[in-house]
């Protein structure tokens, strides 16, 4: 009892001296922590940071949409059913047949450095597009010609000189490696509710991987293949199916006995495809509005690919063709059981590295994102020089160019629902299946 009271009385004591200092201590650390967040930031034994590795190659313009998402927004969003929404836009509304759009701003909304956002600094720049401020919380833009996409147009984000933006982060540091992204380093607005975010960029899967085992980063997302990390120690790998992305074999319409479509469905039919888990039917995500499958399947039957190219070389000899499969590396070995497949046919089939940017190919095996709105316009019209596949079509262009003018969705639907039957009746690629993407954490 006598050790209580002394204890007792020597802590009453010191509090008495030292009252003043405590105090002082207190109000510094509310202080600190109410009007200096950044420094919390600063400090390693509050701040955490996740290191989140990227695979690819990207110009500062061409970061990935999740990435420039956490710095800033658009005037709109899409929702998880592919669904134009207002974002930094209050509201927007169609007039002149779809000519004009006008949009109205939140008027509550800041950039990451304190300025309050008005119309004057919407700086989309879209060609034949006349962009009108109407008051500082009301935007119109003119089109030259209806465009029913235009509202996922003005979902892309915004940002101010610097690359301040209207995000949740705002950015501390980017490093380049020539015109290339480096790394870029996020810090949250709302610390400490969210972690500094690090993303690094890495040329292929496998740069990447490393990466992961030397501890440079601590995640690694929607990846296509786990080989060499699978039993590595520490990981946590998930995994989930990406039906915004199918996987497909595209065919160069222009290279000899690829031009024609009976030889290209021939090969369709020799592919084996109860392998796929997720098959994919049409380029368009089975979770869109527009989604048709009510499209001829191409499920394997040999001897009507062995017909199908007998009336198609005439009299030339399977034996007398080869082709070759470019693809990535985690393709291989999906390259390698459609190399077997075509053989079936007695046709000659070569693998070869796919090399960014090449054009002069006969057949790709490669991963494609699919659009939010159905409009692929870009991707399957004559005039377009992403059409990697060189198909023309007359009835596909008119299709294409309808759906995207269109307004009424039941009528674009019926578009797109054409487009589908007779894109895949023509086979300038073979849609193969969804892929699984994993996602691998350090613990």
């Amino acid at each position: 009892m006598k050790k209580i009271r002394f204890f007792f009385n020597l802590a009453r004591e010191y509090l008495k001296k030292r009252y003043r200092l405590i105090i002082l201590g207190i109000f510094l650390g509310i202080i600190f922590f109410l009007f200096i967040p950044n420094f919390w930031q600063k400090v390693p034994f509050f701040s955490k940071t996740k290191k989140i590795g990227v695979v690819g190659k990207y110009t500062l313009e061409e970061i990935p949409d999740e990435i420039q998402s956490l710095m800033s927004q658009g005037l709109t969003k899409i929702s998880g059913d592919d669904e134009v929404i207002p974002a930094l836009a209050e509201s927007f509304e169609v007039k002149s047949e779809g000519k004009e759009y006008v949009f109205k701003l939140k008027k509550d909304i800041k950039w990451t450095d304190g300025k309050p956002f008005v119309a004057k600094d919407v700086n989309y720049n879209f060609k034949d597009v006349q962009m009108n401020i109407d008051n500082d919380y009301q935007i119109t833009f003119v089109l030259k010609d209806p465009f029913a996409p235009f509202p996922l147009a003005v979902s892309k984000p915004i940002f101010r000189k610097g690359l301040i933006g209207l995000g949740n982060y705002r950015i501390k540091k980017i490093q380049f490696n020539g015109q290339f992204v480096e790394s870029i380093f996020l810090i949250p607005l709302d610390f400490p509710s969210h972690q500094n975010l690090i993303f690094k960029f890495y040329p292929t899967e496998d740069a990447s991987k490393i990466a992961l085992k030397l501890g440079e980063i601590t995640n690694l997302n929607d990846i296509l293949s786990v080989d060499g990390i699978e039993n590595f120690a520490n990981l946590k790998i998930e995994s989930k199916t990406k039906f915004d992305r199918l996987v497909g074999l595209f065919f160069n319409t222009e290279k000899p006995y690829l031009e024609d479509k009976l030889f290209r469905q021939a090969l369709a039919y020799a592919i084996k495809k109860d392998r796929y888990s997720h098959r994919a039917l049409v380029p368009i995500s089975p979770e869109n509005w527009a989604y048709f499958e009510d499209v001829k399947p191409y499920d394997y039957d040999l001897n009507k690919a062995k017909s199908l190219l007998q009336n198609s070389l005439n009299k030339t000899e399977p034996s007398e063709i080869k082709l070759t499969i470019v693809t990535v590396p985690q393709l291989l070995n999906q390259a390698e059981a459609i190399r077997k497949d075509w053989q079936e046919l007695g046709i000659k089939v070569e693998l070869g590295p796919f090399k960014p940017g090449e054009t002069d190919f006969q057949v790709i095996l490669a991963v494609q994102e699919m659009p939010s709105d159905p409009d692929q316009y870009s991707l399957w019209h004559s005039t377009s020089t992403n059409n990697i596949t060189n198909l023309k079509s007359l009835r596909i262009d008119k299709l294409l160019e309808d759906g995207r003018i269109n307004l009424n969705l039941e009528e674009r639907k019926k578009i797109y629902f054409d487009f589908q039957k007779y894109l895949v009746e023509e086979a300038p690629v073979v849609f193969l299946y969804y892929p699984d993407v994993f996602s691998v954490t350090r613990k």
